[in-house]
């Protein structure tokens, strides 16, 4: 006998979840999830590094996307190899974007500029 009686609502609710979480694992080993876990582990611990290092956290971020590295390498190395060798061509099309995006805004700053001259101008005429 406990301290309080539990409601027979949340007593149900309980019960519903635990019964939806087994037939939810249950439909994921159907599903051939225990084959694919390596590359679960490895997205998962990649996002996560990758959350870390935006975070400011380098040190944990960098041990975890290494730790996700491995587990790459270990699901499919060709397909590291591949992303490893077209890496230089994703650096170049960041770094042209960049070009693009800080062109642009030195135009909307130039813009900027010029209305804020023809504001102040009318102000002063007024």
């Amino acid at each position: 006998m406990g301290i309080t009686r539990i409601p027979q609502q949340v007593t149900s609710s309980v019960q519903d979840a635990a019964e939806s979480l087994k037939y939810q694992g249950t439909r994921l080993l159907d599903n051939g999830w225990d084959k694919n876990w390596v590359r679960t582990v490895a997205a998962g611990s990649l996002v996560t590094g990758a959350v870390l290092l935006a975070t400011g956290k380098r040190k944990a971020g960098l041990a975890v996307a290494a730790a996700g590295t491995v587990f790459a390498l270990l699901e499919d190395p060709e397909g590291v190899k591949k992303v490893w060798n077209s890496l230089p061509d994703y650096l170049e099309s960041g770094h042209s974007f960049l070009g693009r995006f800080e062109k642009f805004v030195g135009e909307i700053t130039a813009q900027g500029e010029k209305l804020r001259t023809v504001v102040e101008k009318a102000v002063r005429q007024a």
